[in-house]
């Protein structure tokens, strides 16, 4: 696919966190109609992927893919304790004398002025950006705000708020994110180009949502056929056992899942003003606008309210790029990843890369591969929920390692380490999980056992294996033993008056 020839362009980069991609109206959506008119405009100036994937589905292993172009098995960041100030740096990458390159530090390197504006959320030690400004993404200024609005709130079994109405009378903090990038943008540098990221932290928890989109669809019914034959792994299931609350009726699922599009809807409002100050700013023109989510979440299928693993919902994203040089109103149905993210983007900018990048650039190629996912650690005192210290697996040993591929058709994934110890593909314990998604799009129906996909089975599990056997195995057991009295430090740094702002 060509691109015209052009003098380097902007980027402006909006990320969100944890937006499903059917939280975007021109994805489409089972339940309901989804209202989020400026992403969908975006998506009509430029290439819509949906076929999507990221590789990881937790905050920081799959930022740190989209930023390194690298995947968990290179980096050996899979899970949200790799941004904790106690994590061990030198577990990162153990075969590598340094941390991967970013792919904006590549950039800067090439002349680009480098800024983010919201959340980050990285790996300790990883600082892409030249500038960096988290203020008005900070998940504690909801958090804090959640017990005032009391019973109306809506919890998952672990605690965390899925659904409630910010209360009348207070400003809604995350609003001032789109009038600080509006502001960068109205003082963009015209004698260089830039890259700028602006990151939101919403829809992901706590989902206390801000008039008039707290109510705007609450008026649909959000449940539909939910009477799926499914047959997911004992890992998806028990997950879903972990987050489902209890004793809760499809009147409160629709309604957390109308509050959870609400805060999509509330999102791209966010987004039109950042788009309408590009345009202000005059440089629209001569600027790349790209969207996308760190991973999706799941809103109550197999009990999970969370995220953590595989499910389509959970690791797709939507991903929009648009503007300078994009052909428009373009439609992609080829397997992509968060790694190729990286590539894109600097082949965009017209950047070489100065390191190993394990994606491709998406602009040149519609032929997709193969898809690999990682999360968790697999040690004995790993949990599902780490900071609310939930979730042992059933028999008490801690919560497995696992992986994933995905090719055209298929998705395979197995656990891969528990305790400590490692899980062979023919163990029990690797809970080996194929679903058709062309013929099952919601990845319920397990087809491991089934002899008419042996074949699916054994080339996929193969792909995985040969991935496993190089993937990077950080040595964590002095972290995690300490795991108990951390989340106790971290707390408490947080009730202070002058506590740490989340990245």
């Amino acid at each position: 696919m060509k691109r015209a020839q052009r003098r380097r362009p902007n980027i402006l980069w909006l990320m969100c966190d944890e937006l499903r991609p059917d939280g975007v109206g021109c994805y489409g959506n089972k339940w309901g109609v989804v209202d989020t008119p400026n992403l969908d405009a975006l998506a009509e100036t430029g290439n819509r992927f949906d076929r999507f994937f990221v590789n990881s589905p937790i905050c920081v292993s799959s930022r740190m893919a989209y930023l390194t172009g690298r995947r968990p098995a290179v980096t050996g960041g899979y899970g949200n304790e790799a941004s904790y100030r106690w994590f061990p740096p030198e577990t990162y990458a153990p075969r590598q004398p340094e941390l991967p390159k970013t792919f904006v530090q590549m950039m800067a390197d090439a002349g680009y002025a480098t800024h983010n504006l919201g959340k980050q959320h990285l790996a300790r030690l990883l600082e892409p950006f030249e500038m960096s400004d988290t203020t008005n993404a900070d998940q504690w200024q909801l958090m804090q705000m959640v017990p005032q609005i009391g019973r109306d709130v809506q919890r998952n079994a672990v605690g965390s708020a899925i659904g409630g109405v910010w209360p009348e009378g207070h400003d809604y903090p995350h609003d001032a994110l789109a009038a600080q990038a509006a502001a960068w943008l109205a003082e963009a540098p015209r004698d260089k180009p830039w890259l700028l990221r602006v990151s939101f932290l919403q829809p992901h928890t706590p989902v206390v949502v801000p008039e008039p989109f707290a109510s705007r669809f609450v008026d649909q019914d959000w449940i539909g056929s939910e009477n799926v034959e499914s047959s997911v792994s004992d890992f998806e299931r028990n997950f879903g056992d972990v987050t489902r609350p209890i004793d809760v009726n499809d009147e409160w699922v629709s309604l957390a899942r109308a509050r959870y599009y609400g805060l999509a809807a509330w999102l791209d409002f966010q987004i039109g003003r950042v788009l309408a100050a590009l345009e202000q700013s005059g440089q629209r023109d001569s600027t790349v606008v790209v969207f996308c989510s760190d991973h999706g979440a799941g809103l109550g299928e197999m009990g999970n309210w969370a995220k953590h693993v595989f499910a389509p919902q959970v690791q797709g994203s939507p991903l929009i790029v648009a503007g300078a040089g994009i052909d428009q109103d373009v439609l992609r149905n080829d397997l992509c990843e968060a790694v190729d993210f990286a590539p894109t983007i600097l082949a965009l900018a017209g950047v070489e890369p100065t390191g190993a990048l394990d994606g491709r650039d998406l602009l040149a190629s519609s032929s997709g591969g193969s898809v690999y996912g990682a999360i968790g650690y697999g040690l004995q005192e790993c949990l599902a929920q780490p900071m609310t210290r939930n979730g042992t697996w059933p028999d008490g040993r801690g919560w497995p390692q696992r992986f994933c591929v995905r090719d055209d058709r298929f998705r395979l994934d197995r656990s891969t380490r528990i305790d400590g110890n490692v899980i062979g593909a023919e163990d029990a314990d690797a809970d080996i999980f194929l679903a058709d998604s062309q013929a099952d799009p919601s990845e319920v129906r397990n087809l491991a056992d089934d002899p008419a996909h042996r074949g699916a089975r054994d080339r996929l599990l193969s792909l995985l294996e040969r991935h496993i056997a190089g993937a990077a195995v950080p040595e964590l057991a002095d972290f995690y033993q300490a795991w108990p009295s951390i989340v106790e430090e971290m707390i408490a740094e947080r009730m202070e008056p002058d506590g740490p702002s989340a990245k």
